[in-house]
């Protein structure tokens, strides 16, 4: 997008209402939208009713003439230090899709849901003007390339130096494989209650239970949600995809139920693990963890989002 994080969140574009973000949607695309009202909000809005009428890489291509069309009209050069912006627009894009996962797939929306999911989008963290610099370091987020071509974030907020990684390396022990960080989790792993009404655990052995764990519903909304997320995207890359050899304990009776998974994951550019703690009151699953930890690395980055 251009640049939003020097844009403040500005009043015009807290209505949510269908009139409401038509008007302002109309009035960029005509590039007759007061400059002052491209505001942070404002590009939100804009990429997401973008996002509920197209597929996400059409949105993008869009997105991409449009907001260059719309800076020209309103003075703003679209140049190497102004103006459009690939890595925030596309950023911004995959972030909204993660933010607004519970409403399914938004161009499946009815037009009646869609102040609901609007009003969601800018009650979440992503209205915070600085909410990209949690994975980009202001140095890389600001660069010439990025404004020109799409980078993934190198990491929480920081770029790793090449001298310490390399001191790391030599003065160091290897981290612990998969196994060695997780085995205390995968002791207890297969214990599974499969008919309801009965509480324990099933003592089996892991690969005869996968097929049972991979389609209960923690699993599933919780790779679902990995899979989607910005965060995850940028440091495993994509695809990402979950390997079979997990950790987990899940206990069902009567409509309630805990969960507690660890399940690595792969993607194109590294590995991890994403770790769950869930509860069921009947009503539905309520996740208090929800954290993926890069391979080789102590940090854990927090994916909970209000509408898992």
């Amino acid at each position: 997008m251009a640049d939003p994080l020097a844009h403040s969140p500005g009043a015009e574009a807290s209505d949510t209402t269908a009139e409401a973000v038509e008007e302002l949607v109309q009035g960029f695309l005509r590039g007759d939208l007061p400059r002052a009202r491209w505001s942070h909000r404002a590009h939100l809005l804009v990429g997401l009713w973008h996002l509920q009428r197209y597929p996400a890489d059409q949105a993008l291509g869009l997105l991409r003439q449009r907001i260059r069309r719309y800076n020209t009209a309103v003075g703003v050069a679209n140049t190497n230090h102004s103006g459009y912006h690939e890595t925030l627009t596309r950023f911004y894009l995959e972030a909204i899709q993660a933010e607004l996962s519970g409403f399914g797939v938004l161009q499946a929306l009815a037009p009646s849901q869609r102040p609901a999911a609007a009003a969601a989008l800018l009650a979440s963290p992503l209205a915070e003007v600085n909410f990209p610099l949690r994975v980009y370091s202001r140095q890389r987020l600001y660069s010439v390339a990025a404004r020109r071509q799409w980078l993934p974030a190198e990491g929480a907020g920081h770029q790793p130096d090449p001298r310490r990684c390399q001191s790391d390396a030599m003065d160091s022990k290897p981290p612990p494989n998969w196994w060695g960080r997780n085995w205390r989790w995968v002791v207890p792993a297969g214990c599974l209650t499969a008919v309801a009404g009965v509480v324990g655990f099933i003592a089996l052995i892991v690969g005869a239970v996968v097929g049972l764990l991979q389609s209960a519903t923690p699993y599933r909304q919780a790779l679902a949600q990995a899979q989607a997320d910005p965060v995850v995207i940028s440091r495993l890359g994509r695809p990402i995809s979950a390997g079979w050899l997990m950790a987990a304990s899940l206990n069902r009776s009567a409509g309630t139920g805990q969960a507690r998974l660890a399940i690595p994951l792969q993607g194109s550019r590294g590995r991890g693990t994403l770790f769950v703690e869930a509860r069921q009151n009947g009503r539905g699953w309520t996740y208090s963890t929800l954290t993926l930890q890069p391979d080789g690395s102590g940090e854990r980055l927090n994916l909970l989002r209000p509408t898992l």
